[in-house]
């Protein structure tokens, strides 16, 4: 039985599945940032975000997401409409969950890691996209990117000039109508999304951050909702460890004849 229980933990050890890295606060359900005269976000509400408190809405404002990368263009750099929302109980959800909203325009939230990572290995994105239009609204769409690099550090709404799009879906509800996008949504449901990509010997992408970001697109005629935003990657066990576990099989099945004869005799 010993030898069974080391044979398993090799196969663990081989497979090369991590769920590192986890993105911070991808559920968005860390409290928002608040600044003095600000409160956390009601059941069935949203709350852009004003950093001043002599911006726009600042008092029912928040100051900012827990975790991730984004702008703030207006009103001397200080307020943009999105922010959190927690408008699940829409979506049929626990009401009590908190996601992010995108109102404006190309408006980028983005969230960089940093890892080694190696030919082989497989990057896996997803999220949960959702829109509270209706059937007869102009549309609303969204676009979700895995990007091997990360947002420009003078307009985080735009990708770097190093950064290269591993994989991109876009996304919109049944009356978008100004580009056919992968995925149609319906209004009120929350759809799982997923992106990957594997290295390639001598890629590009190799040695660069990874990136998970989503926006609403121009002429979005309202907000839309992301959730539940993930990323693991799977890599390529290394050649000593599969020598190892190879071992270890052999050992385990020899051992295990010895004492099936044994029994027998």
């Amino acid at each position: 039985m010993r030898n069974f229980f080391v044979l398993v933990l090799a196969l663990s050890c081989c497979t090369g599945i991590q769920a590192s890295p986890i993105l911070f606060n991808g559920d968005f359900e860390d409290p928002p940032i608040l600044a003095s005269g600000q409160s956390v976000v009601p059941i069935g509400g949203s709350k852009w975000i004003s950093t001043t408190p002599s911006g726009r809405g600042y008092a029912t404002a928040i100051a900012g997401i827990t975790g991730w990368t984004y702008a703030t263009p207006f009103d001397s750099g200080t307020h943009s409409d999105h922010g959190i929302a927690r408008r699940n109980g829409s979506f049929g959800l626990s009401s009590f969950g908190q996601s992010a909203y995108i109102n404006n325009w190309n408006r980028l939230l983005s969230q960089t890691v940093t890892m080694p990572n190696a030919a082989g290995n497989t990057l896996t994105a997803s999220v949960d996209f959702g829109t509270l239009g209706s059937a007869t609204d102009s549309g609303r769409a969204g676009r979700f990117y895995l990007v091997a690099g990360e947002a420009n550090s003078l307009n985080s709404d735009v990708f770097s000039s190093r950064s290269i799009v591993l994989d991109e879906l876009s996304i919109g509800n049944p009356t978008w109508s100004l580009f056919n996008p992968d995925f149609v949504v319906g209004n009120g449901l929350y759809v799982p999304l997923t992106l990957s990509y594997t290295y390639l010997p001598g890629d590009l992408a190799l040695g660069l951050p990874v990136t998970v970001a989503f926006r609403t697109v121009t002429s979005s005629a309202g907000p839309t909702y992301w959730d539940n935003v993930s990323l693991t990657v799977q890599a390529v066990p290394e050649p000593t460890s599969l020598v190892i576990f190879g071992t270890l099989f052999i050992a385990w099945g020899c051992t295990h004849r010895g004492r099936t004869y044994k029994r027998r005799s």
